[in-house]
């Protein structure tokens, strides 16, 4: 009998499709995927905790709720989905996708509810898509969500910039963006995709969506902003819009601006000097002739003596002083000063007369600090000026600023440092660089006058011990430029004050591109008021800022 062939049914392995199918129904199914029973592993029979659900013995079944449960969306969109699953406790959930998933993701798919059973998903759309379907699921419960993605729909966007300031431009930077708030932009820092376009040419933007509220946003430099919102285009149709671009605030905190002031001359300022000068030379000497205020000094230098000279050999001295002097015993003495004082006065209208900086901080607003570093080329403490004072500081339309400030001295302090200063300059007498005292006292020759005031003494003036002076020609010599530093001393401190200079200084400013002032610089105007008058000044200023980082 012939053999018959043995047939085997033919076997095929299922397809990967099959696998992923079945991965995912297991993922939802309350039981798990293992071969055993419901405890999830195999052989295992034990009772447990459903998926995601807290074992509670007989507790009721869990119930979900998500809302939405239909959702539209446009493409970069995205939305947050809220679940809520009673009875109230914590739950493990879990979330999926399911359609066009490659254009859409959320943010996790293990959400978790806090004790009151809420949780949130958040689901982006890419980019195009379909329809989409969220799965939410926890033990045997379960929803989902239906979301369809709705096609953009596109149109030309033409933008007309309107700016009619005067800070220069660099082009024009350009972001639209949907359904946005301008109010919500005032950093000049545009977000999103920025598109760049040089002045005089248009701006056309291709390709934008159409039929939904957009906000156009642009700027130039960071100084230059515009904002229009509720912007509508048509399908397929170019639409053009004008934006209307305004000047940034000045930015003036966090600013570090040297600074010069000057004085200009004027005759009742001058006026209101010469007062001072006058009261300062009349200190120097008093209501006496200047041989005999010279005489008083020597006496009161004299008595620094040990011993100090004899009474009548101090009072020799008074007619001695005044034959040594001549026609100079009257009033030498003072016209001298006064010659130096009238010199030192001119040097009140210096172009950078004030010299300091002005500083703002991050945080106070309408403030600055201005330091002065020389008055007249002197420190301020010199001319009895303090060194800060605190400045009214704002920017004001038409990117200017203004500054205002008083600044308060000692007239006299201040113009005998003047007067150093036109000595130590070469000033109206050839002179080497000598403090006044010291001038004077080379003009009216101590040294001569020493040797006068002791080469004549007659017996009675020399002391009975021995038989010599008590004071030489050198020490006559010295006790004589004492003298003299002493009534200069006097003119110096003859009048305090009060006295005040109120500074304001207003002018255009330089701007970069962030908005920031570089300089600004003009005629600043104020009044200088005086312990007998007031008068109204003027004179230029300038700054050149840089910013503190």
């Amino acid at each position: 009998m012939p053999s018959l062939p043995i047939v085997l049914p033919r076997f095929e392995w299922p397809s990967l499709a099959f696998w992923t199918t079945a991965a995912l129904a297991c993922a939802f199914v309350s039981s798990g995927c293992g071969t055993g029973g419901p405890g999830g592993k195999d052989g295992d029979s034990s009772s447990g905790a459903e998926d995601g659900v807290p074992s509670t013995g007989n507790a009721e079944a869990p119930r979900l709720t998500l809302s939405p449960r239909t959702l539209s969306l446009l493409p970069g969109e995205a939305h947050r989905f809220r679940i809520t699953v009673s009875p109230a406790r914590r739950y493990e959930l879990r979330a999926a996708l399911f359609g066009d998933t490659s254009a859409a993701f959320l943010d996790t798919n293990r959400p978790e509810t806090n004790a009151a059973g809420e949780a949130e998903v958040l689901l982006t759309v890419a980019s195009e898509a379909r329809e989409l379907q969220l799965h939410v699921s926890v033990g045997e419960a379960s929803a989902e969500s239906n979301i369809q993605v709705r096609p953009i729909l596109r149109g030309t966007l033409v933008v007309h910039p309107e700016y009619l300031g005067l800070r220069t431009l660099d082009g024009w930077h350009v972001t639209v963006l949907p359904e946005a708030d301008c109010s919500n932009y005032a950093s000049y820092d545009l977000p999103g995709k920025t598109q760049s376009f040089p002045l005089g040419r248009p701006i056309v933007l291709e390709r934008q969506p159409a039929e939904r509220p957009l906000t156009v946003l642009l700027r130039s430099r960071h100084s230059v902003f515009g904002c229009k919102q509720d912007v509508l285009l048509s399908v397929n149709q170019s639409s053009t819009v004008t934006v209307s671009a305004l000047d940034r605030p000045l930015q003036i905190r966090d600013l570090d601006m040297p600074l010069t002031l000057g004085l200009g001359p004027s005759p009742s300022l001058q006026g209101e000097v010469n007062a001072v000068l006058e009261t300062m030379v009349l200190a120097f000497a008093g209501a006496v002739s200047d041989a005999v205020a010279l005489h008083q000094a020597l006496l009161s230098a004299a008595q620094q003596l040990e011993p100090p000279p004899g009474d009548s050999e101090l009072e020799a001295w008074r007619a001695r002083v005044t034959q040594f002097m001549g026609d100079q015993a009257e009033g030498g003495l003072r016209e001298a000063l006064r010659v130096w004082l009238l010199a030192g006065s001119d040097r009140l209208y210096d172009p950078a007369f004030f010299v300091g900086r002005l500083r703002t901080s991050g945080s106070a607003t309408g403030r600055a600090v201005l330091s002065l570093s020389a008055v007249a080329g002197s420190s301020p403490r010199n001319v009895g000026m303090p060194e800060t004072y605190l400045a009214t500081f704002v920017a004001t339309p038409g990117d200017s600023l203004r500054a205002d400030v008083t600044f308060h001295f000692q007239p006299s302090r201040l113009f005998a440092q003047l007067a150093e200063g036109a000595l130590q300059a070469g000033g109206p007498i050839a002179a080497p660089p000598l403090t006044l005292p010291q001038t004077l006292a080379a003009r009216l020759n101590c040294e001569a006058l020493g040797r006068a005031l002791t080469q004549s003494a007659r017996p009675e003036e020399i002391g009975a011990a021995t038989e010599e002076l008590v004071c030489n020609s050198a020490c006559a010599a010295k006790l004589c430029r004492t003298a003299l530093a002493e009534m200069w001393l006097a003119a110096t401190l003859a009048e305090p004050g009060p006295a005040s200079i109120q500074v304001l200084a207003a002018g255009p400013s330089k701007v970069n591109d962030d908005a920031q002032p570089m300089g600004f610089s003009g005629e600043w105007l104020g009044e200088a008021r005086f312990p007998d008058g007031m008068t109204q000044v003027q004179g230029p200023f300038s700054a050149q800022a840089t910013t503190r980082r």
